[in-house]
């Protein structure tokens, strides 16, 4: 008999991300009061990190947790917590701080006269590990 083994295959993944030497950054997002649902929320392909000393980008690789658009996760409830994870390639030793920008697409379902934005986090500092996290609003 095959003992019933559970594999964290999430752990796992990112594990070999960060040996390799990738940068990992968990995120955190609650869901909108504006819903009675709490209404949906997507990440874009485009999602990127910015150093803006001299405007050199790094392209999402790989989403954890969170569908890539045109993918929804819809909330059940307002305020629902959702943790996902983007993996970006390795940030390079002469950044000192990026930024972390979604392009307006992340969450679309806006009461009529609402303006869509983006998800935008300034100025994290770059650390040894390459595993950050961010709270979104």
């Amino acid at each position: 008999m095959i003992p019933n083994v559970k594999v964290d295959f999430e752990n796992v993944l990112l594990t070999k991300y960060q040996e390799k030497g990738y940068t990992i950054i968990h995120c955190e997002y609650f869901a909108s009061s504006k819903y009675a649902n709490g209404g949906w929320v997507t990440i874009t392909k485009d999602a990127y990190l910015l150093n803006r000393t001299n405007n050199e980008k790094l392209s999402l690789l790989h989403a954890i947790n969170i569908p890539i658009d045109p993918e929804k996760h819809f909330f059940k409830n307002p305020g629902e917590r959702l943790a996902f994870t983007l993996i970006y390639p390795q940030i390079p030793s002469d950044w000192i701080s990026f930024d972390f920008i979604t392009t307006p697409q992340h969450v679309t379902q806006v009461p009529l006269g609402d303006e869509v934005s983006g998800w935008y986090h300034f100025n994290i500092n770059r650390n040894n590990s390459g595993v950050y996290r961010i709270k979104l609003s």
